[in-house]
Order: C-alpha cells, then sequence, then structure tokens
C-alpha cells in the first residue's frame, strides 16, 4: 500500500538546508541593524554640525556686557542709591542677595547692575549670561541688552 506524505515541505528539506537559510536570513537582518546603526550615527553627526558654535559666541557676548554693563563695585552701587533723591525705598545693604548664588552682596563684591536695576555678582552674572546663553534677566525676564539701532550696527 502507498502511503501518502503530507508533511510540510520546509520541514521536510534536509537539517543543512534549513541551517544555510536561517544563517542567510540572519545575516541579513544584522546587516540591515548594522546599516540602521551607521545611518544613525552619520545623521546624529551632520545635525551636531549644522548646530551654532557656542564657544565663538562667547567672547562677543562678553565684550558687549562688558561695555554696556559695566561692573562696579556694590559699596558705590548702595551710595548711588542712597543719594538718589527718587529713590522712595531705602533698602540696606544687608537685604541684597545674588539670586543666581543665593549670597548676600558685600560691600567689595564687583556687581553688575541690569537696566531693570537688579543686581548680581559679576562673576555669577557673567558665567550665566555667557555660557548658558540666556538674553534675559533672571528675575524678570526683561532682555539683558535691549536691541537698539546704534547697538545693532556694532553687534552687541
Amino acid at each position: 500500500m502507498a502511503t501518502l506524505n503530507f508533511a510540510d515541505p520546509v520541514i521536510a528539506q534536509p537539517r543543512s538546508q534549513m541551517t544555510k537559510k536561517a544563517k542567510v536570513i540572519l545575516g541579513i537582518v544584522i546587516g540591515c541593524c548594522i546599516f540602521f546603526f551607521f545611518l544613525i550615527i552619520l545623521s546624529c553627526c551632520i545635525m551636531d554640525r549644522k548646530r551654532p558654535n557656542v564657544v565663538e559666541n562667547i567672547p562677543k557676548r562678553s565684550d558687549c556686557i562688558n561695555q554696556r554693563l559695566p561692573p562696579m563695585l556694590f559699596k558705590e552701587w548702595h551710595k548711588l542709591g542712597e543719594a538718589d533723591p527718587l529713590n522712595q525705598q531705602q533698602v540696606s545693604k544687608a537685604e541684597h542677595v545674588c539670586v543666581i548664588c543665593l549670597e548676600v552682596l558685600e560691600e567689595q563684591d564687583s556687581i553688575r547692575v541690569l537696566n531693570c536695576q537688579h543686581i548680581y555678582h559679576r562673576q555669577c552674572f557673567d558665567q550665566w549670561f555667557t555660557t548658558t546663553l540666556h538674553d534675559f534677566c533672571p528675575l524678570c525676564h526683561q532682555p539683558v541688552l535691549p536691541r537698539e539701532s546704534n547697538t545693532i550696527a556694532q553687534g552687541c
């Protein structure tokens, strides 16, 4: 009597042929993964080149801040405030705090006074302004260097 063999043709193949096909498929999958990995790395490198270089902007920003907001001693600034007849609010020296480092301002500290009249340690503000590229006062968010027609021509 004849027996019918209804076995799956893939399963019925010899073992050596199955391993060859599996190796080919595995090779294709691994090759595609490696290709996409390098494609992602390449796209990250290209995107990084398109980003502006922060280091190039630091000297220009520090020059502008020195030009437009020169540093002064805290005791000199406080004397100017006491001598101003329009100054209705007399604040003691102990009440002034640099909100960047949260330290009390001392008489000998070098400070920067922004256009909004907020004051900070010069070192704290310069680092905050130049390295993080913030353009606004940390307290009131007014522009540190407001754009004016003559400053645009100077590049500040």
